[in-house]
Parts: structure tokens; sequence; C-alpha cells
């Protein structure tokens, strides 16, 4: 069951209303934050949710990181009692954390570095499946290319020519739902990028 913790309206010059609605539910032994956007004459919207928060901490945190897309500000100290009140009628406990929440930079730090591993395991995951119908093709174009380390004048490595190749394949028929062919240069961007030599592609087909 949802319960409605916190409530925020806007308004323009022009006369238009907004209003969020934000509601925490409980589910076995986590949290979900959700946010339901209300505007006078048109279907309501919902945002996020926000799962898997394991406590107040970390529900204070969410909700801070909602608002701040939203409206582009933070909860005051001033709103943080009532909308404990709320959750105190889902956790006691939970409500006490929450209004701790500002001093758990451990637990923002932890949560962030959670989230951004699994944006980088989503992206990873999207594009294997972008690959796939390229996949077994690419592999075995590029046993072609030297595995033997790249080397810097200094004497450092930069990856060798297959993998280089292999990303530029991979990034090709990603970005134009078809592997090259004639001839092209190996180039590649992001990250440390690398611009290698041209190869003709024409074999590809």
């Amino acid at each position: 069951m949802e319960k409605l913790i916190y409530r925020y309206e806007d308004y323009n010059i022009a006369g238009s209303e907004w209003t969020w609605k934000f509601f925490l539910a409980k589910e076995g032994p986590t949290y979900v934050l959700s946010c339901q956007h209300e505007c006078a004459g048109e279907v309501s919207t919902h945002i996020g949710p926000e799962t898997d928060l394991r406590n107040g901490a970390e529900i204070y945190w969410a909700l801070q990181f909602m608002i701040a897309e939203i409206t582009g500000f933070k909860l005051n100290d001033s709103t943080l009692p009532p909308i404990a009140e709320q959750i105190a009628e889902i956790s006691s406990t939970t409500a006490t954390e929450f209004l701790t929440g500002p001093d758990s930079e451990d637990t923002r730090g932890e949560r962030e570095s959670m989230k951004e591993e699994a944006r980088r395991a989503e992206a990873a995951a999207r594009r294997a499946e972008a690959l796939k119908p390229f996949r077994e093709k690419i592999d075995d174009y590029v046993l072609r290319f030297s595995d033997g380390p790249l080397r810097y004048p200094g004497g450092g490595t930069y990856g060798n020519y297959r993998s280089w190749a292999r990303r530029f394949l991979e990034d090709y028929a990603i970005q134009n739902g078809h592997l090259p062919t004639g001839k092209r240069q190996i180039k590649v961007v992001g990250g440390v990028g690398y611009s290698g030599p041209s190869h003709d592609f024409s074999d590809m087909e």
C-alpha cells in the first residue's frame, strides 16, 4: 500500500498549476519511492520509481534527488519532520533514519555507486543485445588483426589492433545497423580513443 509522504505545488504567471505527489510503499524488506505529477486538464503521469531503498537514509537521498530533478531545489530542514511523520505510520525506525539522512554521506555515496553500476550494466546489456546479429561475424573477422600490444613511444601500451578493430566494428554496427564495406579508417571515439590505419572491409560482405 502506498503512503503519500510529501506534496509539492507550483504554478506560473499564466495560471497553470502543477502538483507532485510523492508516495512511499514497503515491498518486502525494502521501500519504493514514486512520484505522481498532476496538472489541471491533463492526464496524470508517474515519475520514477526509485526501488530497493533499504532504510530511511536512502529514502531521504532518493527523495532529495527526485525533487531536485523536478524542481531544481532541495528539501529544507523544516520540511523533513512532517515527511518523517508520514513515514512513521509505516515504520518509526525508518522515520528516524530519514531524519538523520542529511548526515549519512556514506549511505548516499554507496547508493550512488550502486546506481552507477546498475546503469553501466544496463548499458552493456543493451549494447550486447544490439550486437547479437553481428556478433559471430565480428568475432570471426577480427581474427585477421594482430593481438600484439600497441606501444607508445615511451614504452606504454594501448591495447592491440584486434581489440580496436572489434570496438570499431561494434560501434559502426550499432550506429548504422550494418557492418562496414569498402575502405574505412579504423577509428574509435570515446574513452582514450584510437585513430588507426585504413582497412578495406570489402570482404566483409
